[in-house]
């Protein structure tokens, strides 16, 4: 899914385990709305999960997919997508997050956003190629955020590393830990940060 309209600068937005969503579908709109191109790659395949099915969704990404295939098919759309544009932002949540910031590797993006990432603990030795800010919410069930937080922080090129009391999934008005003002203050960010690097690659 896209939204093109012949901007310099493109976001990739990269999904969580559940599919190319509504939620996902109303964030590429609203990118769209700020003048930019929007790209938003189907890393399930075709499937989609409702969020009562996070674990078999959880299941069938590790299981099917995984992270090292569908990173070299994201990595491979950017080389593709970088020879239309002066800017390339990848904007992730979840396991999307952790596919952005494997994405640093690719050393030609210009910018990374990750939303409770929380697999990037697995690879922490990933060092940032461009400017990256990072959200996480405090109450993971699955790891220690702050711990993350702790590791991350002394790395060149992190913007912006911030933890919010809430809940994966804080930034979603459709999922039961949806914080509003948690996730206004989000986009705020994200949108400043998207403007800031647009200026920086244009010359502006």
């Amino acid at each position: 899914m896209k939204w093109v309209r012949n901007s310099k600068t493109a976001v990739i937005v990269l999904h969580e385990i559940y599919g190319v969503n509504h939620f996902i579908k109303k964030c590429g709109e609203k990118l769209h709305k700020e003048g930019l191109d929007v790209y938003c790659p189907d890393l399930l395949e075709g499937k989609q999960f409702s969020y009562a099915e996070s674990e078999e969704a959880y299941q069938y990404f590790r299981d099917t997919i995984g992270f090292q295939d569908v990173s070299k098919k994201t990595m491979d759309l950017i080389i593709e997508i970088k020879k239309k544009y002066d800017t390339i932002i990848l904007l992730g949540y979840s396991i999307g997050a952790t596919i952005a910031w494997l994405c640093n590797q690719t050393k030609v993006c210009n910018g990374i956003i990750c939303y409770y990432g929380s697999r990037i603990r697995d690879y922490v030795d990933v060092e940032p190629s461009c400017p990256n800010i990072l959200f996480f919410a405090t109450n993971e069930s699955s790891f220690n955020a702050l711990q993350l937080i702790e590791t991350l922080q002394s790395k060149k090129n992190i913007r912006l590393l911030k933890s919010f009391d809430a809940h994966h999934g804080f930034a979603d008005p459709n999922n039961g830990a949806f914080n509003n003002d948690y996730a206004q203050q989000c986009w705020n960010t994200v949108i400043k940060f998207i403007q800031d690097i647009k200026e920086k690659s244009h010359g502006l």
